[in-house]
């Protein structure tokens, strides 16, 4: 399995090491792949002196292996993926699964090393924006909301800052309009640019809306031990709550340890994480398939039907019927 070094930061000065890394080569803002083990295309661009960002335009013929060292603190890593990656982590070198991360919007921080494997037959675009810390503590120390407590959230001595969540449509639709558009098409590098600051834009609006954020530090082993309980939740949407305990134990943590953690990573506590994708599951489900509210409610193990309507009617503003007879007026 080839194995790919590499770092980053909020200057394109790792662009050239990164390329020999791949294999590829330079062409203007392209780095152009054609290896046995990937196809495909990068585009860099630098933003603004504190801001630089990537597409990634990737398919992979087999699996290959990432090690990100960066040793940089100063910058955070915003990714925003929209098709269906095969992601492993390596843990001690031994792989574990995270799933598939389609429509994953994550937040990194510079100081977290990552091991990661690409499996075969994934087909990756993905938008990298990697950003100085510094250009968003000038910009959110206006916004009253996020005050409080700004320079403990952005002191890398007291907190680690990362967060996994689902990309926001507004996020989606600019990156779905972006994609159709050629790489060299006239102006692609200004609306390039005008995309990933009204995804910054997004990203602050999304976090804004959120909690209080968790202030502390942790590893990449962390975030990957949480990252696996995330997915094991997401599997599980058709079954009773697992409970936090054996949730703790498969992520290696203390039960206050892994909730504080869990929160930090998603903003949601670990049973709101769990009923919110259930909820999402069954608006899902009531768009693509014909099924009525009984059948649903047994399917997504809800101990009765008003149950079930009342939660989903705490989040979407309507009853199950209602959503459905909202889709076919359409």
């Amino acid at each position: 399995m080839k194995t790919i070094p590499y770092r980053l930061n909020a200057t394109l000065d790792w662009v050239e090491d990164f390329a020999i890394a791949m294999g590829a080569t330079i062409e203007g803002q392209l780095v152009n792949i054609a290896t046995d083990e990937m196809k495909g295309v990068c585009y860099f661009s630098q933003i603004d002196p504190q801001v630089s960002s990537m597409i990634m335009d990737i398919k992979y013929d087999q699996t290959v292996s990432f090690t990100l060292r960066n040793n940089d603190a100063s910058f955070l890593g915003l990714y925003f993926n929209i098709t269906d990656i095969e992601l492993d982590f390596l843990i001690d070198g031994n792989p574990q699964s995270s799933g598939k991360w389609k429509y994953r919007f994550s937040i990194f921080d510079g100081s977290l090393d990552s091991d990661f494997a690409i499996k075969e037959n994934s087909s990756v675009y993905t938008l990298c924006i990697f950003i100085k810390k510094n250009f968003l503590i000038n910009y959110l120390d206006k916004m009253t909301a996020f005050k409080p407590g700004i320079k403990d959230f952005f002191d890398p001595q007291k907190n680690t800052i990362t967060r996994i969540d689902r990309i926001s449509e507004e996020s989606l639709s600019r990156i779905l309009e972006l994609r159709r558009i050629p790489y060299d098409a006239p102006f692609y590098d200004y609306i390039y640019k005008s995309t990933v600051y009204a995804l910054i834009g997004d990203c602050i609006d999304q976090f804004s809306q959120g909690n209080a954020p968790v202030v502390s530090k942790m590893s990449s082993e962390d975030v990957y031990r949480i990252n696996i309980t995330m997915e094991l939740l997401l599997q599980s949407l058709h079954d009773d709550f697992p409970g936090i305990e054996p949730l703790a134990k498969i992520a290696f943590m203390s039960p206050t340890k892994y909730k504080m953690l869990f929160k930090k990573i998603t903003g949601l506590s670990v049973k709101s994480f769990f009923i919110k994708n259930k909820i999402e599951l069954a608006k899902n489900l009531l768009e693509t398939e014909d099924t009525d509210v009984n059948e649903l409610s047994s399917r997504l193990n809800y101990q009765s039907v008003s149950y079930f309507i009342k939660r989903f009617k705490e989040y979407y503003g309507m009853t199950p019927k209602e959503f459905v007879k909202q889709l076919h007026s359409v």
